[in-house]
């Protein structure tokens, strides 16, 4: 008999995604391509793909298809801000992550490099001031483990807190 495995849903009507202003500056192009990345709120109402270890806001599902701009010359997407959604656990986690952990980016796919959000365990911060930065942003965790065990390179579910 074949094991149950929550799945992510397919065209939420209750998934809240943001269109926004992308990149660091103005030209700092994204494309069709880096759907998937996660992604954190700046300064200026702008989101741009996440470094290593960053909490991040949300996750890019869609891009402007003919290139176009807002704001002087930002790109514009959809990001998404919360309900689950498939990710890769990133190359740089160290063992495995377990269904309840908490999330941050892993070491980010190149921009323009095709893939899923890049993931890992989010060591919790032990000192006030980081605590606070760190939780002032959403919390993701794993829901479920699609494939392998957790592992780098593994698929897993992740749900917005």
């Amino acid at each position: 008999m074949a094991t149950f495995k929550i799945s992510q849903t397919v065209n939420s009507p209750l998934a809240n995604i943001r269109t926004a202003a992308l990149g660091a500056s103005a030209g700092a192009t994204l494309d069709q391509k880096d759907i998937g990345k996660t992604l954190k709120l700046v300064a200026g109402d702008k989101y741009v793909p996440c470094s290593d270890g960053d909490p991040f806001d949300g996750v890019l599902v869609s891009m402007d298809s003919g290139g176009g701009t807002v704001n002087s010359g930002y790109n514009v997407g959809g990001v998404q801000l919360d309900q689950e959604m498939e990710a890769t656990v990133a190359a740089n986690q160290s063992g495995q992550v377990a269904v309840g952990d908490f999330l941050v980016a892993g070491t980010p796919l190149a921009i323009g490099t095709e893939g899923l959000a890049q993931v890992k365990k989010m060591t919790l911060p032990t000192d006030a001031t980081t605590l606070a930065a760190a939780f002032g942003k959403p919390l993701w965790k794993v829901i479920t483990i699609l494939s392998g065990n957790g592992s780098a390179g593994d698929k897993i579910l992740m749900g917005r807190l």
